[in-house]
């Protein structure tokens, strides 16, 4: 089970929420495991953003959907019980870091769009059952 640890707010308006989904895997060593969560509402997405990714800011979000999800997995091995929180705090840390200025720009946003786009657009497998 997936419990919410911490959210935070960037300047951008886009919120990172951390997910905590550690487990005990032997004695007492411990899996330490950080989902970390960002939904981009593409609604809210300005209209040159949108440009930039080669969308059509009228009618092109349709096809995308309402939201586009950002995830990455935060994970160390090995853990003792008593670092356990020690662990977590440096992980999350690590992450804003490192990680927040680039989710603050623009540059993030388009690209998140175009990612959406191009998979949107990707013809059917070959191999996928037909209907």
């Amino acid at each position: 089970m997936q419990t919410l640890i911490s959210s935070k707010r960037l300047a951008n308006g886009l919120v990172v929420e951390f997910h905590d989904a550690s487990n005990r895997y032997y004695g007492d060593f411990h899996r330490v495991c950080i989902e970390v969560r960002c939904r981009i509402p593409l609604a809210e997405i300005p209209r040159e953003v949108l440009q930039a990714a080669g969308a059509d800011p009228e009618g092109g979000l349709a096809v995308l959907g309402e939201v586009a999800t950002f995830s990455r997995t935060l994970e160390k091995m090995g853990v003792a019980g008593p670092d356990l929180e020690k662990t977590r705090d440096e992980l999350v840390e690590a992450f804003s870091k490192n990680t927040f200025p680039y989710l603050e720009t623009a540059r993030f946003l388009s690209g998140m769009v175009a990612r959406k786009l191009a998979g949107s657009r990707k013809s059917p497998s070959p191999f996928a059952p037909r209907s």
